[in-house]
Formats: C-alpha cells, structure tokens, sequence
C-alpha cells in the first residue's frame, strides 16, 4: 500500500493515523506476541522518516516533541494508557558496522512485547530482526512530494479509523 503527501503536516497526519491504528492493533494482538511490536523506516535523508515518527508518537498520546536521535541512537518514551509500556526510537544513520551498536540490548530491546520499536535506516542490523518487522518505505518524487509505503495490514485498521 502507498499514500503520497503532499507536506509534513500531512506526512506528521498519516503517522498520527498509524500511531492511533498500532493501539488498536496492539489491544488485539497483546496476549499473542511474545516479541516486541518492529517498525523499520528506510529512505534517503529529507523523504520524510523523522517527520512521520513525530506524528506517530503524537498518535501514542506523547505529547513530548521527538527529534532523531542521530548522535545517541537511541532514545526511550514512557508510554501511558495503552498496552505498550515503552517506545524507542531508534536512527542508526552513524552506524557503520555492528560494532558500532556495542551496549545495546538488542535481546532485551526486540523481544520485549510492551516495547514499540521504530528503527530510522535499518539496513545495518537487518540481520538481527525478525522477519515480522513492519517495513515502511520512504521516497521524495520529481514535485517534492513523497510516497510512503507501508505494510497492508494498516489497510483496514486505518480505514476503520477514518469512519
């Protein structure tokens, strides 16, 4: 599935949307995962990822402004009022080889199922992910809007949301 926006308010909406729908996703499933809840972002720089995880955590019901945690990797939000405990947000942008991931745990981090986990660039730990991981795709087109493909099980959680 593709949505095309046409501004960062509306790249910010569409993230609300799907912050809103993983709640709703999340109360279905919870007694059925045993890991955490994975989203991977992947794009270049400027299509949109940051942007979109701002509405998404608004979504959440956070109301701190989030910005990439490019140079600490890894930033936690204390979730409340949903059946997620802890969102983290990951931007592996700096990584350059698993080295560079020392002292993080990864274990604790993925298989815990009250973690949301959003990983901005993925593509260095590709191999330490399930193959559950929601993916999402980022792109800008030729008129500056971007595209953002995202996995169909939103389809219906989002219409749903939108009646």
């Amino acid at each position: 599935m593709e949505i095309t926006t046409t501004s960062a308010k509306a790249t910010q909406n569409f993230g609300e949307k799907i912050g809103h729908s993983l709640i709703k996703k999340r109360e279905v499933e919870a007694a059925e995962l045993g890991r955490a809840t994975i989203l991977t972002l992947s794009g270049e720089l400027g299509s949109g990822k940051t942007t979109f995880v701002q509405g998404l955590a608004k979504g959440l019901g956070l109301t701190t402004r989030l910005v990439s945690p490019t140079f600490v990797m890894v930033k936690e939000y204390p979730l409340t009022n949903t059946k997620f405990k802890l969102f983290l947000h990951l931007d592996l942008y700096q990584v350059q080889s698993e080295a560079d991931l020392a002292g993080i745990d990864w274990t604790e981090i993925l298989t815990n199922p009250s973690n949301l986990v959003v990983i901005e660039w993925p593509e260095v730990i590709k191999v330490l992910l399930p193959k559950t991981v929601q993916e999402f795709l980022f792109r800008v087109n030729k008129d500056d809007t971007h595209t953002i493909a995202y996995p169909h099980i939103y389809l219906n959680l989002l219409n749903h949301l939108s009646s």
